[in-house]
Parts: C-alpha cells; sequence; structure tokens
C-alpha cells in the first residue's frame, strides 16, 4: 500500500493509478475536503470540485473500480 499524504496535483494521482493498473491493488485517495481549505489546518489534503470530477471521470475511463473505503475492507478481506 502507498500512502499519499500531501496535496498533489491530478498528473500525481494518474502517475500512481498507471503505475498500479493490473497489479490487484487498492489505492485509497483520502481527501480532508472538497473546497475547503482551513486556517486552523494549512496542511490538510483538499481537491477542487473540478479537480476530483475530472478524476473521477479519468478513474472511469480508464476501467478502475472506485468503491468506498468500507467496501473496499470488505472486498480485501473476502480475499483472505
Amino acid at each position: 500500500m502507498q500512502r499519499i499524504n500531501h496535496e498533489r496535483n491530478n498528473d500525481f494521482y494518474k502517475k500512481i493509478v498507471t503505475e498500479n493498473i493490473g497489479k490487484g491493488v487498492y489505492i485509497v485517495f483520502y481527501f480532508h475536503s472538497l473546497e475547503f481549505h482551513s486556517f486552523y489546518y494549512p496542511d490538510s489534503l483538499e481537491i477542487s470540485l473540478e479537480n476530483f470530477d475530472e478524476l473521477i471521470g479519468w478513474l472511469v475511463e480508464q476501467d478502475v473500480k472506485v468503491v468506498t473505503f468500507s467496501k473496499g475492507i470488505e472486498e480485501m478481506q473476502g480475499r483472505a
């Protein structure tokens, strides 16, 4: 598992996905918010709605299965 813990752009996310397509891995995108920047948490992970929509559309085009975190956990437990 690779943890992405700093704000990145869609090119970075696409590179990570492309490198892992066909490997049977789960990639967790964890954002604190969409379109929200907190003065108190300047290092929070956020993504604009435009970039989020573009990223999800690209993932669908790549035939990448997009699931919720809880669904991913269920599927991983089912592999064991």
